[in-house]
C-alpha cells in the first residue's frame, strides 16, 4: 500500500474530499517525521511506537572492490508494533 492508497482509502472511508484527505495525511507524516528529528518517540496507542535509535561505528566492505570502509554511526528511525497490531497481523 503506497501513500496514494492511503490517501484513496482514507477519503473513501471518511467521504472526504481527497484533497483535505491529501492534506491530513500529509500533515500526519509531517507531524511525526518532524517529532523523531526532535528525539521524541510517537505512541499511538494500539498501533505502535516510532523513534530514534543511534546505530553504531562499524567496519563494511565494498561490494564492488572488496576493500574495507568504515560506515559511520548514525540516527536511524525505528518502529515497535503494538500488541494489538501485532494480533490483528496474526489472525489474517
Amino acid at each position: 500500500m503506497t501513500k496514494h492508497d492511503i490517501i484513496a482509502d482514507v477519503s473513501r472511508r471518511t467521504k472526504m474530499p481527497r484533497a483535505q484527505t491529501a492534506e491530513v495525511v500529509e500533515q500526519i507524516f509531517g507531524s511525526i517525521s518532524r517529532a523523531l528529528s526532535e528525539g521524541t518517540e510517537v505512541k499511538l496507542r494500539g498501533f505502535g511506537t516510532f523513534s530514534v535509535a543511534e546505530k553504531a561505528l562499524a567496519m563494511g566492505k565494498n561490494p564492488r572492490t572488496g576493500s574495507d570502509l568504515i560506515v559511520p554511526a548514525r540516527l536511524v528511525p525505528v518502529f515497535k508494533p503494538a500488541s494489538a497490531l501485532k494480533s490483528i497481523v496474526s489472525e489474517q
